[in-house]
């Protein structure tokens, strides 16, 4: 490996510095992470989301279209809603 090149650490360093400072944009902030996570964390999102999140993320692309189009929901809901759920993702792994 040439001087210049960086090396695998500093690399992941950066994605993971890079990660933070996007998950640190969503608004509101996602919540804080229990100190002990447990090996499976499926059921996390509906304890540390929202009931509204939890909702929109887990209807099928079918339903989310029909409250879009019903305007229960609104394009910009589903789309943080999905953020949010996404970035909580990233913070557990």
């Amino acid at each position: 490996m040439g001087s210049n090149m960086a090396s695998w650490q500093d690399i992941a360093k950066n994605a993971r510095d890079h990660r933070d400072a996007t998950l640190a944009t969503l608004d509101p902030p996602l919540p804080t992470l229990p100190d002990d996570l447990p090996l499976d964390v499926t059921h996390l999102p509906r304890e540390l989301l929202t009931a509204e999140e939890v909702l929109i993320t887990e209807l099928t692309p079918e339903e989310i279209v029909e409250r879009i189009a019903k305007k229960t929901f609104t394009a910009v809901q589903v789309t943080k809603a999905f953020l949010r759920r996404a970035g909580l993702a990233q913070k557990l792994v």
